[in-house]
């Protein structure tokens, strides 16, 4: 079965943090057990096989995907356990050289609901105002945000994993 993804693509830190990494394993030629090592970091120990790998490439080949500064700041926020973080120079730079198919909105806190940003905080709170205004879908890895609302009628929230599980 293929996802059907209402546009415009609206992404969270996880999904945008799984395919630039993936990308950058791509650009530095990774063996399979470094690439492995990377993933299950970052995925939470969530294996992910080539034929995922490859589904994640094309599922960002999107018309338009968007995000907020709040998460480019959580992006960047390398975990220092992480193998990115060993290659952190390198790594930034290639983001920053790879983030030109992300347009970045702005978000006021004046715009935003503060009983939502007391629950699911500003960048997630964020991300919702901006998938509620261009009607997409805002894809995540945030159980929390994707159980806590789910979809309603003028955007939808769909977790990663799922999506990649149904193209």
């Amino acid at each position: 079965m293929v996802a059907l993804i209402r546009s415009p693509l609206i992404v969270d830190t996880g999904p945008l943090l799984t395919y630039l990494s993936l990308c950058f394993l791509d650009e530095i030629k990774a063996d399979k057990a470094r690439r492995d090592s990377a993933l299950d970091d970052l995925r939470s120990g969530v294996r992910w096989d080539a034929s995922k790998q490859d589904r994640c490439r094309n599922f960002f080949q999107h018309d338009k995907c968007l995000t907020t500064s709040h998460v480019l700041v959580e992006l960047f926020r390398l975990r220092e356990r992480t193998f990115l973080f060993e290659r952190k120079d390198q790594f930034l730079e290639f983001a920053l050289a790879q983030l030109e198919f992300v347009e970045e909105r702005p978000v006021l806190l004046k715009d935003l609901d503060p009983s939502l940003v007391k629950r699911y905080g500003l960048a997630d709170t964020g991300l919702l105002w901006i998938a509620r205004e261009n009607k997409g879908t805002l894809v995540t890895d945030d159980g929390k945000l994707f159980q806590g609302l789910g979809s309603d009628a003028t955007f939808e929230i769909r977790m990663l994993d799922r999506c990649l599980d149904e193209s």
